[in-house]
């Protein structure tokens, strides 16, 4: 395996790991599915895919799926640490 590979193997297993930690934050927050998907401006489906690493979630969804669910960025990297 080449190197590049490599690196693409770990973002994917990283984007895997932060998928399923943002679904389990919005339910130990008791908030839906649907209910984040319209405070984002998303389909229901869509947070469902993106939950399910169906879907890459956009530097700008991320971000507000951090700010709605009160996750500081920080403490998702001091996680992988």
């Amino acid at each position: 395996m080449n190197k590049k590979k490599n690196f693409d193997d770990v973002i994917d297993e990283t984007i895997k790991e932060l998928q399923i930690y943002l679904a389990s934050n919005r339910k130990s927050k008791n908030i839906t599915q649907e209910q984040l998907s319209q405070l984002i401006g998303l389909e229901p489906k869509s947070i469902s895919d993106i939950e399910t690493n169906r879907r890459k979630a956009s530097l700008t969804t991320f971000v507000k799926i951090l700010h709605i669910l009160e996750i500081d960025i920080l403490s998702i990297f001091n996680k992988k640490s």
